[in-house]
């Protein structure tokens, strides 16, 4: 069996995995709140080539592990937005998930919020329609403000109010990050290892180490300089083991016509 043929080709399937998690990353280079993906790799099997030297030992190739999410935190852009928020720290933003049934909320780091209008009333949601949570887990209503009319009495305006929002926004940490799992437009949702949700209130001001910035949004921690030299470097390797799969192909077939 030519092994070095399998060899290669495995490498070109990971390598073809990088690239498509760079593409990733790249894509979402202007996504706010978004945190970098990294492949991960582990060598294969290795066999014995020399009965006589049980130290002389091949591998057959390398396997990704799939993509592991790099949560640090991206640098902060002012908008000056109302309803553009930022977190300073490793908490999260808790939005309701549209499945009816799901017993946990989703979490995200994107701060980009807007007004949803309902029969029901006006409510701060993500872009996508998901309810953001408040501290106490709810469905954060927005009210209309209230001027003093000419007779004295408050009366209620057009125009809602969106003073003190950064004191109703829930932000909730988990005990281990590493372990949330992404499920699309900028969400995660809990994973069997990310350890038990706290909002920071429940916890002492050390302990939380995180706090709302308002009007101010996070941006991707996408960096291009460091996707552009892993772009280089899977596709150096992608062409590299591609020429070792057709060196592999024509020994082969030499040694086929020797026979």
């Amino acid at each position: 069996m030519n092994i070095s043929y399998y060899t290669a080709i495995s490498a070109m399937n990971a390598f073809q995995s990088e690239l498509d998690v760079t593409a990733n990353n790249m894509a979402n280079v202007s996504t706010p709140g978004y945190k970098v993906l990294r492949s991960s790799f582990d060598d294969l099997l290795y066999t014995q080539m020399d009965t006589r030297n049980a130290d002389q030992k091949v591998g057959h190739g390398v396997k990704t592990n799939g993509a592991e999410t790099v949560f640090e935190q991206g640098i902060f852009e002012k908008t000056e937005r109302d309803l553009d928020f930022a977190i300073l720290g490793k908490a999260y933003f808790a939005v309701e998930s549209e499945d009816e049934d799901a017993e946990e909320p989703y979490y995200t780091r994107d701060g980009s919020f807007q007004i949803s209008a309902t029969d029901e009333g006006n409510y701060l949601t993500t872009r996508d329609g998901h309810y953001v949570l408040s501290r106490d887990g709810d469905r954060i209503e927005l009210e209309y403000k209230t001027v003093e009319g000419s007779n004295g009495k408050k009366q209620s305006t057009n125009e809602l109010d969106l003073s003190g929002l950064s004191e109703v926004i829930g932000l909730y940490t988990c005990e281990n990050p590493d372990g949330l799992i992404p499920v699309g437009k900028n969400l995660y949702g809990t994973g069997a290892v990310s350890g038990e949700w706290v909002p920071i209130d429940d916890m002492d001001e050390n302990e939380a180490g995180s706090r709302l910035l308002s009007g101010t949004l996070e941006l991707s921690s996408t960096y291009v300089p460091t996707e552009m030299i892993n772009l280089l470097q899977a596709q150096r390797a992608f062409q590299l083991n591609s020429r070792i799969v057709s060196a592999a192909d024509q020994m082969e077939e030499m040694i086929n016509n020797l026979r």
